[in-house]
């Protein structure tokens, strides 16, 4: 898969991507290196708005249309086309867990301190005290990139819950996964039919895991077949969880995403019983009641003597932490909310575009009335993150202003429940932002008593002396 700009046909994905975005906007964006995250703030008040979904449908198209293969075919074709295919390339083995039953993580303790502490919203915490879900009953996890790092795959099936994985050829990984599996769960594997070179499917843990896999990307054709043989297997009651776990920097994330997304778009058009979701991100702008902007200003006035003048010594970083949050007032449907700009520049807008489609096609599917659990989790100390000696200083020093980031494993478990409590009960109709805010559980990113841009340098010069002691 590549990239083709609409109107260039150039291979570039800035190029790609800056058209989209100007083409929603309706207008052209000069230096889109410097200027993509005024781009998105505005299309974040556009979103909410009378033909916001409109608009948000037609950047799921444009970001289809803009991704294609080397005959040139779009990403959204060739899913629907591989998905309307006879052709029967994939074998599916069903492993049987064996393993322990682990439950599920009881968070509520910890959650009832996240939402103390300003780094969870109070829904996620209501959510956890009244769900009876479990995931034995929740519906079959068809997890896209199942092996990623904060995806709670692993979890899932340890807890008694049965799974669908996509991810790549990798030994070691499906070895582990499929040892994850307890007693009474059931992982479906894809194998690819030339794999076995006419030979029976394999029965053993490690001839399985030998064979086992499919890129989303790259194999994309053969993902959209597996699915349709799953929906149609029955395998899938009572529902089929669609999972969006992938990420990958760069260019890369963004047609990982594009493939995620055009194999929701002709799921949800084809299994009545689907529910699609992502691990949706707090850092990107969005629109919050009024309520959650006075709690931000009112956190900021509260700073006690000695955080007022370790600020003041830090507003020569730019940071300009002095100043209080500043509200930027949008109307929706008569009702008042509060833009609040989370985005970071160190991610770039590839970032942007992937994870800003995801929470495009929760609203979309939702207005729909397609079942969606749109789970905002915070930022965690991957792997792919603390290999970066700069970030790594950043998130030692984020929880100095207000902002934490998690370990993975409260991410993956933080992740499951909020699926859980989606399955259950969707989000409140009647606000349009209780789709991605309700629940959220962001750290403390947007409930920062500061503007959330003017942290991170900062962050970074109080958490660099911290990199000289073991840990973290």
């Amino acid at each position: 898969m590549k990239f083709q700009s609409i109107a260039t046909q150039s291979s570039s994905s800035t190029v790609a991507g800056k058209e989209l975005v100007e083409s929603l906007l309706n207008r052209e964006i000069a230096d889109w290196r410097h200027d993509y995250r005024d781009a998105f703030l505005e299309l974040t008040r556009r979103e909410l708005q009378p033909g916001g979904v409109a608009l948000m449908q037609r950047g799921l198209q444009l970001l289809a249309e803009s991704v294609v293969n080397d005959d040139g075919q779009s990403i959204g074709d060739v899913v629907t086309t591989s998905w309307d295919s006879t052709a029967d390339d994939i074998v599916t083995v069903i492993w049987q867990g064996t393993g322990p039953r682990i439950p599920l993580d009881d968070l509520r303790a910890k959650a009832h301190d996240w939402v103390a502490n300003h780094l969870a919203e109070p829904g996620f915490e209501h959510a956890l005290n009244s769900s009876t879900e479990t995931v034995e009953s929740a519906g079959l996890l068809v997890a896209l990139a199942a092996g990623a790092e904060c995806a709670p795959t692993r979890i899932w099936l340890e807890a008694g819950g049965s799974a669908a994985a996509i991810m790549r050829p990798n030994l070691e990984r499906w070895k582990a996964l499929m040892q994850a599996a307890s007693a009474g769960s059931r992982l479906y594997v894809p194998i690819r039919r030339s794999a076995l070179a006419g030979k029976q499917a394999p029965t053993s843990l490690d001839d399985i895991a030998a064979v086992a896999g499919l890129d989303v990307v790259a194999d994309l054709h053969l993902v959209s077949q597996w699915l349709r043989q799953l929906a149609d297997s029955g395998a899938c009651e009572p529902r089929m969880i669609l999972a969006g776990f992938g990420y990958s920097p760069g260019a890369s994330h963004v047609l990982l995403q594009a493939a995620q997304d055009a194999l929701m778009a002709t799921v949800t058009q084809h299994v009545s019983q689907a529910l699609v979701t992502w691990l949706g991100t707090p850092t990107d702008s969005l629109l919050t009641p009024m309520s959650v902007f006075q709690d931000r200003l009112a956190r900021h006035q509260s700073r006690g003597p000695l955080t007022k003048v370790r600020d003041a010594v830090l507003d020569g970083l730019g940071g300009h932490l002095s100043r209080a949050p500043r509200p930027a007032e949008v109307s929706v449907y008569g009702n008042d909310y509060s833009l609040l700009d989370c985005s970071a520049d160190m991610q770039g807008p590839n970032y942007l575009i992937a994870k800003r489609s995801q929470r495009w096609r929760a609203m979309v599917a939702s207005a729909a009335g397609i079942r969606v659990a749109y789970c905002v989790t915070p930022a965690a100390r991957t792997h792919s993150v603390l290999d970066f000696r700069i970030l790594r200083a950043t998130y030692r020093g984020a929880p100095r202003f207000g902002v934490v980031p998690f370990s993975v494993a409260d991410t993956q478990q933080t992740a499951a429940q909020l699926l859980l409590g989606f399955v259950e009960q969707q989000a409140d109709a009647t606000d349009p932002t209780s789709l991605y805010l309700e629940r959220a559980v962001h750290g403390g990113l947007w409930r920062c008593a500061y503007e959330p841009h003017t942290i991170w340098k900062p962050a970074t010069v109080v958490g660099w002396p911290a990199l000289l002691r073991p840990g973290f």
